[in-house]
């Protein structure tokens, strides 16, 4: 890694070459071929590069959340919608070609998109302005990122939508967790231009100056999501973060790094946490992972089983705390999404985008 010792050094290592690498090289053109919503195939060994993904991720939609989108939709386009409208409608799920609409609508309304941004430029040429050693990092990368889910047509356009990326800023170059976030764009089959630019706005919106050499963004708002738990969580919930003994920053780095997009979690699961992402900004960011503490960090003490959640553990002298977290975290979201989808829409209004600013202010003043 190219980060040394002390604090930055520390979370380095636990998140296992978490490098961050400037590159260049330019690929071959491909679309994604397997639609996200192809029900899951049972899995097999990792396919050659020539074959199709070995087990589509599953994309299954409700019929009744159907019928509420077109009931709200009677006489109207769906770009005609209000805010508060889709607020509400996105809390039950939102149908894939809705979603295909309208987060392009939603990139271009983020603060600090240019209305131009992204649409104009050639990814070829993009590509050319790569230099190597991110080109090399990125090689390295695609064949593990998602790989049950991208097949080669995923993969190459992947790494076509990774290039352009570095390719609009050299310098600043390439960071692990970015391939993850780009994937999810492939596989929802938004075309390049429109996914360079959702990438583009997500990471400037959601995740400002966490992709850098230094993490410094990330660091600064871990020290953030530090302060808002205390502020946020309730006293049980803070001495049950405590009793990790695990750094903030350490516990909460996938998450933040990779937007939830690295595969732990069902990609439904992903999409509908981007909702609130593009819809709320940073605060959900934030919001998300505190509901994940106030819900699944192990339990100090047994409950009844009609008392606890899906995912829920009581603390295992066995096992370590942050690893039963982990596992708690998994099981919760894949058995009962919508309750936490509904713990981070009640943390939402504690945590302000202005109050966030402020810390993001006074943590980044502490910062060497």
């Amino acid at each position: 890694a190219r980060v040394g010792g002390g604090k930055v050094g520390s979370l380095w290592a636990f998140m296992s070459k978490r490098e961050c690498q400037s590159e260049s090289e330019t690929a071959s053109t491909a679309a994604p071929e397997t639609p996200p919503w192809t029900p899951s195939t049972p899995s097999s060994p990792e396919p050659p590069d020539e074959s199709p993904a070995s087990s589509p991720p599953s994309f299954w939609e409700d019929g009744d959340m159907h019928e509420r989108w077109e009931q709200a939709l009677v006489g109207r386009s769906v770009s005609e919608l209000s805010k508060e409208e889709l607020k509400v409608l996105v809390q039950d799920g939102m149908p894939l070609k809705h979603r295909l609409g309208l987060w392009p609508r939603w990139f271009a309304s983020m603060p600090g998109v240019a209305e131009g941004d992204c649409t104009d430029l050639c990814l070829d040429e993009l590509a050319r302005n790569v230099p190597p050693d991110a080109a090399k990092q990125i090689e390295t990368d695609i064949p593990r990122t998602l790989p049950r889910w991208l097949g080669s047509a995923e993969r190459n356009a992947l790494r076509r939508l990774l290039h352009a990326f570095v390719g609009l800023d050299p310098q600043e170059g390439y960071c692990q967790g970015v391939n993850n976030i780009a994937a999810v764009f492939v596989l929802l089959g938004f075309d390049e231009h429109t996914a360079l630019r959702g990438l583009c706005s997500l990471l400037r919106t959601c995740c400002p100056g966490y992709h850098d050499r230094t993490l410094r963004g990330y660091r600064r708002d871990a020290a953030v999501l530090k302060e808002l738990a205390a502020r946020v969580l309730p006293p049980d919930a803070m001495r049950r973060l405590e009793a990790l003994s695990v750094p903030v920053d350490v516990l909460a780095a996938g998450h933040f790094l990779s937007l939830a997009s690295d595969g732990t979690f069902p990609l439904i699961a992903t999409v509908r946490l981007w909702d609130l992402f593009l819809l709320e900004g940073s605060p959900a960011v934030f919001a998300s992972f505190l509901a994940l503490l106030q819900l699944y960090l192990p339990l100090s003490e047994k409950r009844s089983v009609e008392q606890m959640l899906p995912g829920e553990v009581v603390a295992d002298d066995q096992v370590e705390p942050a690893v039963s977290f982990k596992a708690a975290v998994q099981r919760g979201i894949a058995e009962d999404l919508e309750v936490v989808l509904a713990e981070i829409r009640s943390l939402l209004p504690q945590i302000p985008l202005a109050l966030v600013e402020e810390l993001r202010g006074a943590a980044g003043d502490s910062m060497p």
